[in-house]
């Protein structure tokens, strides 16, 4: 019946319009929603079965609701590096999980209000987790399968941030101050030592030799300060076949003997007798030795033939009281001789700790010399056995200058006269080389490792001391450390996350590490508006949208990626309160229809009756 029919077809009307007006309240609901794709109401008729042209029958109307997925929002600008909007077609992968399995399924979205969560994972306003192409850490290459999504991984920027590089090289640009006076316990070191080389000739058949005294273990004023005579000159006669001859003369004018022949023996004698100087024995010419003033010691026994050439005796002076400097039992290592000067060179472990290295030094008496010692002083340095180190050293010796300020590596004995010194460290709990030991010494050089409480690994550091325009000089001028050049890193929180136009994610951290993570990846396919809706403004692959396409940004004609900014709604409100009213309208007729079509139904029924 046409009636019946008629109220059949003003349903259809009811309830196409209602889904319109729903999609219509969800395009309004998400008019701000980041990347949400506009729904579109597509009505199409239907017609009677049995209608005709005399006895017409309504088929009314079906609704067919569409979301415009293909179609772009604009760009909206924010201050987030990982905000992101896709500049072109495709959409970001992304997952409800941050380790999705092979059978987990895989989202795409164009919501890219991304952020750092705690964990470090990329995550959008949904709660979606960004895959992308892993960069290759040795090489930054990316690998890309167009067609394998397990080969995208969950993008994360905390997972490395731990990252360190224990320091492999250290450059050193440093000056130590030539001027440096020289300390007690330096001067000590050296037994107060002035050397005096006599040269000899041959005059009438007898060989004769004249010589200077140049004090070097103390200096005048500090002779004059403790009250000792500094040696500065007098002559020798070397007779050929008898020990050898000298008289001199101290400072102060005073002679030691003025006509009586001084031998060695009796320079042995006097320089044994500084160590019980009140004694005063004379010596076998008879002459008596002032408390303090010459104490001599020759090179040779006492009792030598002097042959003709060139003899070196020592003079000490005994007035030097301070305890002598020792690298190992009197050190500045150990806190008991300060340092004139000290380097310190933070270093990186294996583990990212901060460790420091010192390069302690003492201005030796002898000139352009320093004692030195290298010591890792928050180390818990553990050695080999036998070792002659301790207090942390990890080497000893003098550092030794050429007379225009440069060093001498060659001829310094810190490290055995290398010039590309090197300190190896052990791992911790590690054993250490031992020193081997001849006879009578009881004590070695020895490896040396990390402490076993440090749990750190080995690792070797090459120091440059000598590199241009830098190294370690020693000019008359103040002592100053101008720079040190460390590689390795300490272990870095991360600072911030940056994405470039190509997709790539740079996370930068606090140490000042900045790594290439991976490579947003992009998907595409051939028909876009037929991907299955999901909650949280995602979409899934369905038989109608086609298969996806894995890209890189900007690559076989997938967008570029836009950093700082989002894709804003593709709803335009003033259409949606258009189609409001147009739809409201409809609904009302269609109410209408039914009304009237139920009077016409209602006036029949009353002529039966």
């Amino acid at each position: 019946m046409s009636i019946n029919s008629a109220i059949n077809a003003a349903v259809s009307g009811l309830t196409a319009n209602s889904s319109a007006l729903s999609a219509i309240s969800d395009n309004i609901a998400n008019a701000n929603t980041v990347g949400y794709k506009q729904n579109t109401t597509e009505f199409m008729d239907l017609v009677g079965v049995a209608s005709s042209a005399a006895n017409y029958s309504a088929g009314g109307v079906q609704a067919n609701t569409v979301q415009q997925i293909s179609q772009n929002g604009t760009t909206q600008q924010t201050t987030s590096g990982t905000d992101l909007s896709i500049n072109g077609q495709g959409m970001f992968v992304v997952t409800s999980t941050p380790t999705p399995t092979a059978s987990d399924p895989r989202s795409y979205t164009e919501a890219g209000s991304f952020d750092v969560n705690a964990q470090g994972y990329l995550v959008n306003a949904a709660g979606y987790y960004l895959q992308g192409f892993p960069v290759n850490t040795t090489t930054g290459a990316v690998t890309v399968n167009p067609s394998d999504l397990n080969s995208l991984q969950t993008i994360n920027v905390a997972d490395i941030g731990g990252t360190a590089s224990a320091t492999t090289t250290a450059t050193v640009n440093a000056n130590l101050n030539s001027a440096q006076a020289v300390s007690t316990a330096a001067a000590a070191a050296s037994g107060g030592v002035s050397t005096v080389t006599t040269t000899t000739s041959t005059v009438n058949g007898q060989a004769t030799a004249s010589f200077t005294a140049s004090p070097v273990a103390i200096s005048p004023a500090m002779a004059a300060a403790i009250g000792a005579p500094v040696i500065s000159g007098g002559s020798a006669t070397v007779g050929s076949g008898t020990d050898a001859t000298l008289a001199v003369t101290s400072s102060t004018g005073t002679t030691a003997s003025a006509t009586t022949t001084i031998t060695a023996a009796d320079l042995l004698a006097a320089y044994n007798n500084a160590t019980n100087p009140t004694a005063d024995p004379a010596d076998t010419s008879g002459v008596t030795y002032s408390d303090g003033n010459y104490f001599y010691t020759p090179t040779a026994d006492a009792g030598f033939t002097a042959a003709d050439g060139n003899y070196t005796v020592s003079i000490t002076d005994s007035a030097v009281s301070a305890t002598p400097y020792n690298a190992s039992t009197n050190n500045m290592a150990s806190g008991a001789v300060t340092p004139d000067a000290q380097i310190t060179i933070p270093i990186a472990n294996s583990q990212g700790g901060q460790q420091t290295l010192n390069i302690d030094l003492l201005k030796s008496p002898t000139a352009n010399q320093w004692y030195a010692e290298v010591v890792a002083p928050n180390g818990a340095i553990q050695y080999g056995a036998n070792s002659s180190l301790n207090n942390n050293q990890l080497a000893t010796g003098i550092l030794t200058f050429n007379n225009d300020g440069t060093i001498n590596l060659t001829q310094s004995t810190l490290f055995g006269g290398s010039t590309t010194p090197t300190l190896d460290f052990g791992a911790s709990g590690t054993t250490p080389t031992a020193a081997t030991v001849t006879a009578p010494a009881t004590t070695g050089l020895t490896g040396y490792s990390w402490g076993a409480g440090l749990g750190i690994g080995a690792q070797s550091i090459s120091l440059n001391l000598a590199t241009s325009p830098g190294g370690i000089t020693q000019d008359q001028s103040a002592t100053t450390t101008e720079s040190i050049s460390t590689d390795g890193t300490a272990f870095g929180q991360l600072d911030q996350v940056n994405i470039d136009t190509k997709g790539f994610v740079t996370a930068t951290y606090s140490n000042g590490v900045t790594k290439q993570i991976a490579q947003v990846a992009i998907a595409t396919f051939a028909n876009p508006d037929g991907l299955t809706a999901v909650s949280g403004d995602a979409y899934q692959v369905s038989s109608t949208s086609g298969s996806f396409n894995l890209k890189t940004p900007g690559s076989a004609g997938a967008g570029t990626i836009s950093p700082d900014s989002l894709e804003t709604s593709t709803v335009d409100l003033s259409s949606q309160f258009a189609d409001l009213i147009t739809t409201q309208q409809a609904y009302s007729a269609s109410a209408k229809v039914i009304t009237t079509a139920d009077t016409m139904e209602q006036a029949l029924i009353a002529t039966i009756q």
